[in-house]
């Protein structure tokens, strides 16, 4: 992969990394508690932190590696760590239940296209990266003489 290509990949992925992880705290913050409990906003919001600064750090990775099959091996990572951080929000953690809430207006739309952005930027680099390597690995046929 090319230097520029990995660069923008590289900063693409942190950049969504980082929006993914502080993004429910600071940019498009969550409800606040509800008389005195904690609610699943606040632990979708936690567990974003872990995720999304995982894979902030993946896209770091991916700016100063140059082999193939470790640049594959990371956007697979961050493909995987993406669709984790759509699931936390939608089915493992979720927002609150109340549909004029901040959190499902705001928060969770936010989130949803942070993570598809993700996913769908890994996938492509993921599919991307194999074949390359497919095609590196494989000599050419006509390298080889015909055995009769």
């Amino acid at each position: 992969m090319k230097r520029t290509s990995r660069l923008v990949l590289g900063i693409s992925i942190l950049i969504l990394g980082i929006l993914i992880a502080l993004g429910p705290q600071y940019i498009f913050k969550i409800c606040e508690q509800h008389h005195g409990t904690t609610t699943a906003c606040f632990w979708t919001a936690r567990a974003l932190i872990g995720v999304g600064g995982v894979i902030a750090l993946l896209g770091a990775a991916v700016i100063f590696l140059k082999s193939t099959p470790l640049l594959a091996g990371l956007s697979l990572a961050i493909l995987f760590n993406s669709i984790l951080a759509f699931l936390i929000p939608n089915f493992l953690i979720g927002v609150c239940g109340e549909a004029t809430m901040d959190c499902r207006v705001v928060t969770l739309p936010a989130l949803n296209i942070l993570t598809i952005l993700s996913i769908i930027i890994s996938a492509g680099s993921t599919g991307f990266l194999f074949v390359k390597y497919r095609k590196e690995s494989v000599p050419d046929a006509h390298v080889f003489p015909k055995l009769d």
